[in-house]
């Protein structure tokens, strides 16, 4: 049939179609152009499917809501669309739609192109190249050529103007708009930020840039990059003629206090810094390595003396040492300018190793390089307390907690005045503030030196010489007549053994040297309970040895300790006495590096202490034979040893005399032995005088001589004549001691020796 009205145009789209192949299990499908759920219909073997139900439609995937079953192309899609694209509208008619696209010239012809719902809103372009942009009903815009202008009452709120017509760019109030870049072209306060305008960019100087607030330069970045705060222009007096880079100025008020403020706001464990980085290279970022000695940055101190400002003290970091590969040694130099002077000179440095020195540049050149304290003259180091209650000290560690953190200490006490030294985290050695040293106990206040062991097997004091042109290892030396004694050797009552004085001497040195210079008389006192018992003198060129008693070793046969009475007579077996040693060698120490105390004429690698063969006694296991070698422990140290047999070939072994008359009668019974080995021996006096044990039935006089009454007593002798057999002579019939059996003793001068 005819077309009422217009007959319209033929521009209907084309009709597309998809097919798929289902495999029941793909849900998603690719349309060949987006579409939505409405502009699309959907067949699975060839049954319409609900739109939004049974699919939907995102873009160009179609999407089931079930699996479509397996089958060739026996899904399909008809794309229906927009039926219509464009058509012709006829001229004589009014054009009212929601949308369209205009192909060619719109030509409004000056008339208004209305642009709101109430007509109020509007561009006009009724008078010849001008365009007015009307808002609310009035004009707030005008458009001439190369020119936008804001009307009376309306202004430019725009984030972007690019210039599009004039090389010129876009000029406001002076203000140039120009390929990107805005030119305030030198105006003061060019640039404002805030809502009164006190806070501004400006670049009215050539050069420079200044940065105000408050109505007040803060800050300024000057033609070389120098970037100021608090001054608009750089100090120019800095030391050694640098300019730095940065520089913080301000006055006395916390308002304007010139520092450097770091924080770091972040729940970690870091903080802020400020990193130095040096390099050999000549362009930005060059990574050239450093070298050796180069400084890698530096903090200076300085202050002005009325003409410039000059170096009062630096903080150096360094190289030290040849860098490498993620191998940076670095030391830290402090300096401080000396009265007087007007450079810096280093006072202390922290070398790579952690060595500190202070007053040299080498700690490492002494031989704890740790800490290092040098002076030109005299130097030290002070330990400071406030108040006299504490103490004052160094302590020598080697743990983080306990008595370890004082293992050494050496300490100076303020209430008492007194220094102590401390080692195994205890006190070892005083020095009392009368100067009185004790070592080993802290109560001396009256001896000038009192050396006290702790009870362990270790020598209480041991002097070692090793002294040259009639050197002295110990020399005692009193100034003045005292009734006080020069050396006093006293050992404790309840000591059970020991030797008070030992003295031993290598091959052709004489053990002991005794010179009574001006007079004759003792040269030494022997005493028992503090009464004098004997004595050694010197007449002239006699010396006498005075209220002698001549004793031998001996022992029993069966090595036994029984109970004998002294004064008991002895009588010899055709049995040696024998007695064994431990013998090993103390290597010689030779001078090592380090050593302080070498002595001119030696090196190191010289001999400091010779070669010691040392023989100690030794009771032999009967499991252990002669030559047989054992370790053995002497002062901590462990050595080598070899059983050897005492060169002894003078003792014999006795009895107690059970032959009357014998001619082999030895001597007297007079004590044991009582050494730390496990050997019985007796000391037997021969000569000399001493107490002689008599027979209850016999009675003695004075001038009689004795000899053997068979059973460990002595009788009369039958005649006066001394003969082999006789024991001695009696010299008091005064009775010293009665013995439970009767017998007693007299005091004789012995005849055995």
């Amino acid at each position: 049939m005819a077309y009422i009205g217009n007959r319209t145009s033929q521009g209907y789209v084309t009709i597309t179609k998809d097919s798929f192949s289902g495999n029941n299990s793909n849900t998603d499908f690719t349309l060949s152009k987006s579409a939505t759920v409405n502009e699309i219909e959907v067949f699975v073997e060839n049954v319409r499917q609900e739109p939004t139900t049974a699919y939907t439609v995102s873009g160009t995937t179609l999407s089931f809501t079930g699996t479509p079953p397996t089958g060739t192309n026996n899904i399909y899609v008809i794309h229906s669309g927009n039926t219509v694209s464009s058509s012709t509208y006829p001229a004589a008619y009014d054009l009212s739609a929601v949308k369209g696209t205009f192909t060619g010239t719109v030509d409004i012809n000056g008339n208004e192109l209305i642009l709101d719902a109430d007509a109020d809103t509007s561009i006009t372009a009724d008078t010849d190249d001008q365009i007015d942009i009307k808002v609310s009903g009035a004009d707030d815009f005008r458009i001439t050529a190369n020119t936008l202008t804001a009307l009376s009452g309306s202004s430019i709120a725009t984030d972007t103007i690019s210039e599009t017509t004039s090389a010129a760019g876009v000029t406001i109030d002076s203000v140039i708009l120009k390929d990107g870049t805005v030119d305030v072209n030198g105006t003061s306060d060019g640039i404002i930020l805030d809502a009164d305008g006190d806070t501004t960019i400006s670049a009215d100087t050539d050069d420079r840039i200044d940065f105000k607030t408050a109505g007040s330069d803060k800050v300024s970045i000057l033609s070389g990059g120098t970037l100021c705060i608090g001054q608009t222009a750089a100090r120019s007096t800095f030391d050694e003629d640098v300019t730095p880079r940065l520089q913080i100025e301000g006055d006395g008020t916390k308002a304007t206090f010139p520092a450097l403020g770091i924080g770091r706001y972040s729940n970690n464990a870091y903080g802020g810094g400020i990193y130095m980085t040096k390099t050999r290279g000549t362009s930005f970022d060059a990574d050239t390595v450093v070298q050796d000695d180069d400084t890698l940055g530096f903090i200076y101190f300085q202050g002005t003396d009325g003409t410039d400002s000059v170096g009062a003290a630096m903080i150096k970091s360094e190289v030290d040492g040849t860098p490498g590969s993620n191998d940076m040694p670095g030391r830290l130099v402090f300096s401080t300018t000396a009265d007087g002077a007007a450079a810096p000179t280093e006072r202390m440095r922290i070398d790579s190793s952690g060595n500190i020195g202070i007053g040299t540049t080498d700690p490492t050149s002494q031989h704890s390089p740790e800490l290092v304290v040098s002076a030109g003259s005299n130097g030290g180091i002070t330990v400071y307390n406030a108040d006299s209650a504490h103490a004052g000290g160094i302590s020598f560690s080697d743990a983080t907690s306990g008595t370890g953190r004082y293992a050494g200490y050496i300490q100076y006490e303020h209430n008492t005045n007194a220094m102590t030294f401390g080692t195994s985290s205890s006190e070892k050695m005083r020095i009392a503030s009368g100067g009185h040293v004790g070592i080993g106990t802290s109560s001396n206040t009256s001896t000038r030196l009192y050396v006290k062991s702790d009870g362990a097997a270790e020598n209480t004091a041991y002097f070692e010489g090793n002294n040259q042109d009639d050197g002295h290892t110990l020399v005692l030396y009193t100034w003045h007549a005292q009734s006080g004694n020069l050396l006093r050797v006293y050992q404790d009552s309840t000591a059970s053994d020991g030797i008070p004085v030992f003295i031993h001497t290598d091959a052709g040195i004489t053990p002991v040297y005794i010179n009574r210079n001006l007079d004759d008389g003792n040269l030494i006192d022997l005493r028992q309970g503090g009464s004098q018992e004997g004595s050694i003198s010197v007449s002239g060129a006699t010396v006498s040895y005075n209220a002698f008693t001549g004793s031998h070793w001996s022992r029993l046969i069966d090595n036994s300790k029984p109970t004998i009475l002294r004064g008991t007579v002895m009588e010899t077996l055709d049995e040696m006495c024998v007695w064994y040693h431990l013998k090993y060698t103390i290597p010689a120490v030779l001078w090592e590096e380090g050593d302080e105390d070498i002595p001119e004429g030696k090196k190191v690698g010289d001999e400091h202490y010779g070669e010691q063969v040392i023989k100690e006694p030794y009771a032999k296991p009967d499991n252990k034979n002669v030559g047989d070698k054992i370790d053995y422990d002497h002062k901590g140290t462990t050595y080598e040893a070899t059983i050897e047999k005492a060169e002894d070939v003078k003792h014999v072994m006795c009895k107690i005399s059970d032959n009357a008359d014998c001619t082999n009668v030895y001597g007297v019974f007079l004590d044991w032995d009582n050494d730390d080995d496990s050997v019985n021996d007796m000391y037997v006096s021969a000569v000399g005088t001493n107490l002689v044990r008599i027979h209850k039935d016999q009675t003695v006089s004075k001038g009689d001589l004795l000899s053997s009454n068979g059973d460990g007593t002595a009788k009369k002798q039958d005649d006066d004549i001394i003969r082999s057999k006789t024991i001695g002579k009696v010299l008091s019939n005064i009775k010293q001691e009665t013995y439970s059996d009767g017998s007693y003793t007299v005091p004789c001068a012995l005849y055995c020796g």
